[in-house]
């Protein structure tokens, strides 16, 4: 990703914000027609979004960073109890 956008994330960490920062990676087909697909009673998203919990600090690359992301951490509804009782908790820990 743009170093710039990165470090937008990670100086969070450093203003000792209390909230995790959660990266959600969505990859997309190639073919746009099918990247969203919604009705009344649905909404698709083709292909699969990854998430990764951002704990790296600021970098001091010119144009780019590179975050791993790794592919067992699909972002499904398992990741998001997992990710809302893990990281709470500890958001309601530093925060007191």
């Amino acid at each position: 990703m743009e170093v710039r956008a990165f470090n937008k994330l990670a100086r969070r960490l450093e203003d000792d914000v209390h909230e995790p920062i959660i990266l959600i990676l969505y990859c997309m087909p190639r073919d746009r027609s099918l990247w969203l697909e919604n009705n009344d009673d649905n909404l698709f998203l083709r292909n699969c979004c990854y998430w990764k919990h951002v704990i790296e600090r600021p970098s001091e690359n010119k144009r780019s960073f590179t975050i791993t992301v790794p592919r067992a951490q699909r972002f499904d509804a398992d990741a998001v109890e997992h990710i809302y009782k893990t990281y709470r908790k500890a958001a309601l820990y530093k925060a007191s």
